[in-house]
């Protein structure tokens, strides 16, 4: 074991929200078990209530706001598993000493394909469509198809990516 993984082996974490884990679990990052106590969604009054004795605050969706940090007098890491951090107190967290972190590239297919399905969506005109079938408009044409809408093929498209970065690498 290494000291990184002997220094967080003895220590207490909440999963304020979200529950994905036993109250007891390895983490195969660091191949070790550790105690703590896992909830489903907390509203800012139950986060309060779940964070009074950890170490470590593992999040989703709670605001960490100063008072919910505060509530934690033995707080050393705040986890997000999520990528955005924009639900955490940054300032106060650093003012506090304390670290955060969040789980970087874990969707990063995801994204990509939501990204792909988006655009074909845009470009085969995809909300128009599913609104026409979903109010009947399709069934009560004579044709079954709507001569004011064009078809635009993907043939001779082009499609320009700004941004190389890790999620479009996959």
């Amino acid at each position: 074991m290494t000291e990184s993984e002997k220094a967080y082996a003895n220590r207490s974490w909440t999963l304020v929200d979200f529950v994905i884990y036993n109250k007891t679990t390895k983490l195969p990052a660091l191949a070790i078990e550790v105690d703590g106590m896992a909830f489903h969604q907390a509203d800012s009054e139950q986060a309060i209530e779940r964070v009074a004795d950890c170490e470590v605050m593992i999040i989703n969706k709670v605001l960490v706001t100063p008072e919910l940090i505060d509530a934690a007098p033995s707080l050393k890491l705040i986890c997000e598993s999520a990528t955005g951090v924009n639900n955490i107190d940054l300032e106060y967290a650093a003012s506090k000493g304390i670290p955060v972190r969040n789980a970087v590239g874990y969707s990063t297919s995801s994204v990509v394909q939501s990204t792909f399905m988006h655009i074909l969506s845009i470009l085969g005109e995809g909300q128009y469509y599913d609104d026409c079938v979903k109010s009947g408009r399709y069934s009560r044409m004579d044709i079954f198809t709507d001569p004011d809408m064009t078809w635009n093929e993907l043939e001779g498209k082009t499609i320009g990516i700004i941004g190389m970065g890790k999620r479009t690498s996959p």
